[in-house]
């Protein structure tokens, strides 16, 4: 059924991490007596209803009954549901199946994704779980549960994805072994540049803020770099203590300061000067971005 259920995302366009948190929380709002009168006698999506899941994803990509509005996400879901507690998405977008209550750095990525609750976007869990990165001091893989340079790990992670996404190439091959010096080898012998890893980590750095900045445009801020309650408060079970993610308060606080930003997530004039970044500020309500005076 679950080779099943992808060979329709990918027929149909769908995300199959989105698919799989909407429809996970469609059944435990259906087992709970909550779907908010919603008719879903001709589905079922109790728990373990392999047919179910079938139709729901086919219902999803034809944008019919249920599957119209699961196919808005997790988030417009459980509003329309009443119950947004156990809708567990960060900004909108879903959770993958990596758990921020194994990995510390990996919660604080998806608090303060750009698009969410993205792994993706930070890569963080694999510095805590087999890779290393010593050209920003990482010298040896990160332990999971530890709370030293976890604000830093995640910001030069995310700095890192976001190079590259730029350079289009793909994040397995850091598993092959391949690093940032060679990338930066790769770079200069294909444009004729004269780049060193620093140089590419503040490309990164650049890019990862200008993404920022245009979510601050439409209004982000602190408020939204959270988690879902279930990750803050529930405890995940089994492994070591409770599982649960360090004080997510005191994790921005170290980001934030780390990032250059203020305490309310904003990246301060003083940090967009060293990046290289000039704010046009003289036409009301709109954001224009410059890299040179």
């Amino acid at each position: 059924a679950i080779l099943a259920a992808n060979e329709i995302a990918n027929r149909l366009g769908i995300d199959t991490i989105s698919a799989g948190g909407v429809i996970g929380f469609l059944m435990e709002a259906y087992e709970k007596g909550m779907t908010g009168g919603l008719d879903l006698s001709g589905v079922m999506p109790a728990w373990g209803n392999a047919e179910a899941l079938v139709s729901l994803m086919e219902l999803i990509g034809k944008r019919e009954g249920i599957g119209a509005l699961l196919g808005e996400g997790v988030a417009r879901a459980s509003a329309v549901f009443g119950h947004e507690d156990f809708a567990v998405h960060v900004k909108g977008l879903e959770l993958p199946a990596h758990d921020p209550r194994a990995f510390n750095a990996l919660g604080l990525s998806y608090a303060t994704g750009n698009r969410g609750a993205c792994h993706l976007q930070g890569l963080t869990y694999s510095f805590e779980k087999n890779l290393t990165l010593p050209e920003k001091g990482f010298d040896a893989v990160q332990d999971r549960f530890g709370l030293d340079r976890k604000a830093e790990l995640t910001a030069v992670s995310q700095d890192y994805m976001s190079v590259l996404d730029s350079l289009k190439l793909c994040k397995f091959a850091l598993y092959g072994g391949l690093t940032a010096s060679r990338i930066v080898q790769w770079l200069n012998l294909a444009t004729g540049w004269d780049m060193d890893t620093e140089s590419l980590f503040l490309a990164g750095e650049r890019i990862f803020n200008l993404k920022r900045l245009i979510n601050c445009a439409r209004g982000a801020s602190r408020k939204d770099d959270t988690l879902p309650k279930r990750i803050r408060f529930e405890p995940k079970g089994g492994g070591a203590g409770l599982n649960l993610p360090p004080d997510l308060d005191t994790s921005l606080d170290a980001y934030y300061a780390f990032r250059g930003w203020t305490a309310d997530g904003i990246p301060s004039p003083e940090r967009l000067k060293k990046l290289g970044i000039f704010l046009l500020d003289r036409y009301p309500n709109r954001l224009y971005i410059c890299t040179n005076e």
